[in-house]
Protein backbone atom coordinates (compact mmCIF):
# COMPACT_ATOMS: atom_id res chain seq x y z
CA UNK A 1 0.00 0.00 0.00
CA UNK A 2 2.89 2.59 0.79
CA UNK A 3 4.28 1.90 -2.34
CA UNK A 4 1.95 2.34 -4.47
CA UNK A 5 0.50 5.53 -2.99
CA UNK A 6 -3.24 5.97 -2.70
CA UNK A 7 -5.87 7.78 -3.83
CA UNK A 8 -5.56 10.02 -0.94
CA UNK A 9 -1.51 10.53 -1.03
CA UNK A 10 1.15 10.84 -3.60
CA UNK A 11 3.12 8.01 -4.37
CA UNK A 12 6.23 7.14 -2.77
CA UNK A 13 9.63 8.80 -4.04
CA UNK A 14 12.66 6.48 -3.77
CA UNK A 15 16.57 8.04 -4.57
CA UNK A 16 18.87 5.24 -5.61
CA UNK A 17 22.66 5.00 -5.10
CA UNK A 18 25.05 5.63 -8.18
CA UNK A 19 25.52 2.06 -8.57
CA UNK A 20 21.58 1.08 -8.60
CA UNK A 21 21.20 4.01 -11.00
CA UNK A 22 24.04 1.90 -13.05
CA UNK A 23 21.77 -1.30 -12.95
CA UNK A 24 18.75 0.55 -13.86
CA UNK A 25 20.61 1.98 -17.17
CA UNK A 26 21.86 -1.24 -18.01
CA UNK A 27 18.60 -2.85 -17.20
CA UNK A 28 16.82 -0.66 -19.08
CA UNK A 29 19.23 -1.10 -22.45
CA UNK A 30 18.68 -4.45 -22.20
CA UNK A 31 14.82 -3.83 -22.41
CA UNK A 32 15.17 -1.78 -25.31
CA UNK A 33 17.00 -4.31 -27.23
CA UNK A 34 15.50 -7.28 -25.70
CA UNK A 35 12.11 -9.15 -27.82
CA UNK A 36 9.27 -7.64 -27.71
CA UNK A 37 7.47 -9.46 -25.22
CA UNK A 38 5.62 -8.71 -21.86
CA UNK A 39 8.06 -11.42 -20.15
CA UNK A 40 10.56 -9.39 -20.81
CA UNK A 41 8.74 -6.19 -19.07
CA UNK A 42 7.86 -8.50 -16.57
CA UNK A 43 11.26 -9.40 -15.86
CA UNK A 44 12.41 -5.51 -15.40
CA UNK A 45 9.68 -4.37 -13.42
CA UNK A 46 9.89 -7.11 -11.34
CA UNK A 47 13.67 -6.64 -10.81
CA UNK A 48 12.96 -2.45 -10.24
CA UNK A 49 10.04 -3.59 -7.45
CA UNK A 50 12.63 -6.37 -6.13
CA UNK A 51 15.65 -3.77 -5.70
CA UNK A 52 13.52 -0.63 -4.54
CA UNK A 53 11.39 -3.00 -2.55
CA UNK A 54 14.64 -3.87 -0.05
CA UNK A 55 14.83 0.09 0.67
CA UNK A 56 11.54 0.41 1.84
CA UNK A 57 11.80 0.25 5.67
CA UNK A 58 10.24 1.12 8.77
CA UNK A 59 12.69 3.47 10.55
CA UNK A 60 10.20 3.80 13.58
CA UNK A 61 10.18 -0.46 14.08
CA UNK A 62 11.63 -0.45 17.40
CA UNK A 63 9.59 2.72 18.99
CA UNK A 64 7.03 1.73 21.29
CA UNK A 65 3.24 1.90 19.31
CA UNK A 66 2.62 4.90 21.31
CA UNK A 67 5.52 6.68 19.45
CA UNK A 68 5.11 4.75 15.92
CA UNK A 69 1.78 6.07 15.63
CA UNK A 70 2.88 9.13 16.45
CA UNK A 71 5.52 9.21 14.11
CA UNK A 72 3.55 8.03 11.63
CA UNK A 73 0.63 10.74 12.08
CA UNK A 74 2.84 13.50 11.54
CA UNK A 75 3.88 11.83 8.19
CA UNK A 76 0.11 12.81 6.70
CA UNK A 77 -0.08 15.72 4.94
CA UNK A 78 -2.81 17.08 7.08
CA UNK A 79 -0.83 16.85 10.39
CA UNK A 80 2.33 18.20 9.16
CA UNK A 81 1.78 21.89 9.81
CA UNK A 82 0.91 20.81 13.40
CA UNK A 83 4.65 21.13 14.98
CA UNK A 84 6.10 19.32 17.77
CA UNK A 85 3.29 20.35 20.50
CA UNK A 86 0.97 18.34 18.43
CA UNK A 87 3.24 15.41 17.72
CA UNK A 88 3.57 15.03 21.61
CA UNK A 89 0.03 15.27 22.20
CA UNK A 90 -0.27 12.85 18.88
CA UNK A 91 2.38 10.42 21.13
CA UNK A 92 0.21 10.88 24.70
CA UNK A 93 3.27 11.27 26.25
CA UNK A 94 5.22 14.13 28.36
CA UNK A 95 7.45 16.32 25.36
CA UNK A 96 10.77 14.92 27.41
CA UNK A 97 9.68 11.36 27.57
CA UNK A 98 8.91 11.63 23.62
CA UNK A 99 11.88 13.33 22.95
CA UNK A 100 14.02 10.64 25.18
CA UNK A 101 12.73 7.13 23.67
CA UNK A 102 12.77 8.80 20.28
CA UNK A 103 16.30 9.68 20.20
CA UNK A 104 17.32 5.86 22.10
CA UNK A 105 15.09 4.22 19.72
CA UNK A 106 15.75 5.71 16.78
CA UNK A 107 18.47 9.08 17.31
CA UNK A 108 16.37 11.42 15.83
CA UNK A 109 14.69 14.36 17.73
CA UNK A 110 11.15 15.21 17.28
CA UNK A 111 12.10 18.63 14.99
CA UNK A 112 14.31 15.95 12.61
CA UNK A 113 11.44 13.73 12.15
CA UNK A 114 8.85 16.52 11.60
CA UNK A 115 11.37 18.25 9.55
CA UNK A 116 11.69 14.71 7.56
CA UNK A 117 8.08 14.25 6.68
CA UNK A 118 7.82 17.99 5.85
CA UNK A 119 10.40 17.94 3.43
CA UNK A 120 9.50 14.35 2.06
CA UNK A 121 6.30 15.78 1.37
CA UNK A 122 7.59 18.43 -0.15
CA UNK A 123 9.63 16.33 -2.44
CA UNK A 124 6.92 15.23 -3.69
CA UNK A 125 4.53 17.63 -4.16
CA UNK A 126 7.65 19.09 -5.87
CA UNK A 127 7.89 15.98 -8.49
CA UNK A 128 4.04 15.27 -9.06
CA UNK A 129 2.82 18.93 -8.99
CA UNK A 130 3.13 22.32 -10.63
CA UNK A 131 2.21 23.76 -7.31
CA UNK A 132 4.34 27.01 -6.43
CA UNK A 133 7.46 26.62 -4.58
CA UNK A 134 5.73 28.84 -1.45
CA UNK A 135 2.68 27.16 -1.58
CA UNK A 136 4.38 24.04 -1.23
CA UNK A 137 6.56 25.42 1.89
CA UNK A 138 3.27 26.74 3.73
CA UNK A 139 1.41 23.32 2.83
CA UNK A 140 4.65 21.63 4.80
CA UNK A 141 4.56 23.39 7.68
CA UNK A 142 7.41 25.86 6.58
CA UNK A 143 6.82 29.26 8.43
CA UNK A 144 10.12 31.04 6.44
CA UNK A 145 10.45 30.31 2.68
CA UNK A 146 14.07 30.71 3.34
CA UNK A 147 14.72 28.11 6.09
CA UNK A 148 12.48 25.65 3.93
CA UNK A 149 14.91 26.42 1.23
CA UNK A 150 18.23 25.70 4.07
CA UNK A 151 17.32 22.56 5.28
CA UNK A 152 15.89 21.50 1.41
CA UNK A 153 19.64 22.06 -0.04
CA UNK A 154 21.11 20.39 3.40
CA UNK A 155 19.06 17.43 2.84
CA UNK A 156 18.72 17.15 -1.09
CA UNK A 157 21.93 18.58 -1.95
CA UNK A 158 19.90 21.37 -4.37
CA UNK A 159 17.41 23.80 -4.07
CA UNK A 160 13.65 23.01 -4.36
CA UNK A 161 13.59 24.59 -7.89
CA UNK A 162 16.71 22.63 -9.01
CA UNK A 163 15.22 19.60 -7.90
CA UNK A 164 11.50 20.28 -9.11
CA UNK A 165 13.70 20.89 -12.91
CA UNK A 166 15.52 17.80 -12.10
CA UNK A 167 12.96 15.17 -11.04
CA UNK A 168 9.25 16.74 -11.91
CA UNK A 169 6.96 13.66 -13.51
CA UNK A 170 5.42 15.96 -16.56
CA UNK A 171 1.87 15.02 -16.70
CA UNK A 172 0.87 12.26 -19.35
CA UNK A 173 -0.83 14.86 -22.34
CA UNK A 174 -3.51 13.58 -24.52
CA UNK A 175 -2.63 13.02 -28.55
CA UNK A 176 -6.26 14.12 -29.10
CA UNK A 177 -8.65 16.26 -27.03
CA UNK A 178 -11.82 13.59 -27.56
CA UNK A 179 -9.55 11.06 -26.67
CA UNK A 180 -9.89 10.71 -22.55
Amino acid sequence: GDFWGGADKLPGLYHLTAAELEWLNAAGMELKHAPQERIQVDRFLLNLLGSTGKTITDPYRSCPDWLRQACELIHKPEHLQAGAQAFFAMAGRAPEHVARTLKQRTGKTPTQVIAEARLAYAAALLTNTEAGILSIAMDCGFASLSYFYKIFRQAFGMTPRRYRQTYFKAPVKRLHPMIP
